[in-house]
């Protein structure tokens, strides 16, 4: 059950609706504000999450971790999802149409996105890593790397071969582009971000994490729910929006 002082910051659950920029804008606006909503708003939906996932490993199970507004600092360290065995990670079971779903609607792409969809189409395409290295010359340690979502020491012209490769006919590139513009963009809101809040490097840090954070959660609840997915998108509390008007 909600706390009634919290009720509005859970927006409308929105249906195949994919994160904008506009999202990610009232998401770090809010972090500016203050931390108190939205660790409640973390707490709302991880433990919608938690269920889930409980129920999809065993029929029926009552038996999932609870969270709380008051141990989102200790599930950002990593101490309180290894406790639990609750695993934020990006999740890998994804399917490809989600993510080119979210590309198609304009939504944000994460680097562990491209890496999942390159994983997810090579295989449906019975290839593996050692048929793409025979094939592309690119190496395994390389493509394995661009399947972990760890993009930042791949050359564009691995990515420009992996594509045809894949028969993607520019859109693995693309995707690509859009989800390095991303994190270019977050990059550059942190150091507006800084300079607003005269913060110290830690708390760019958690800036960071709440935003890949809930890119995450909704990724989650697309990849438990399947094509029929709805989130509660964060709404900002009267305050906020008092705020920034």
């Amino acid at each position: 059950m909600r706390h009634s002082e919290y009720t509005d910051i859970i927006g409308p659950y929105d249906k195949k609706n994919a994160i904008s920029l506009t999202d990610m804008e009232l998401l770090l606006n809010a972090l500016t504000f203050n931390y108190k909503d939205i660790y409640y708003y973390f707490a709302e939906v991880l433990n919608q999450i938690s269920i889930m996932m409980s129920r999809s490993i065993a029929k029926h199970s009552d038996i999932y971790p609870q969270f709380t507004p008051e141990n989102m600092e200790a599930l950002l360290s990593g101490a309180y999802s290894s406790a639990f065995h609750f695993d934020l990670d990006y999740p890998r079971a994804i399917d490809s149409d989600i993510i080119r779903y979210n590309y198609e609607h304009g939504g944000v792409l994460l680097l562990d996105d491209i890496g999942a969809y390159a994983r997810n189409i090579r295989r449906s395409q019975k290839e593996t890593l050692k048929t793409i290295e025979s094939s592309t010359e690119i190496s395994m340690s390389v493509l394995s790397r661009l399947e972990d979502g760890a993009l930042e020491r791949i050359k564009l012209s691995d990515i420009f071969t992996l594509d045809t490769a894949l028969k993607q006919t520019g859109l693995l590139l693309d995707m690509c582009w859009d989800a390095c513009s991303f994190d270019e963009w977050i990059e550059n809101k942190l150091r507006k971000y800084k300079t607003v809040r005269g913060s110290a490097s830690e708390e760019s840090k958690r800036a960071r994490q709440m935003i890949l954070l809930y890119i995450k959660v909704c990724r989650w609840l697309q990849s438990l729910q399947g094509s029929g997915f709805e989130w509660p998108k964060y709404r900002p509390s009267k305050d906020e929006n008092e705020a920034y008007s």
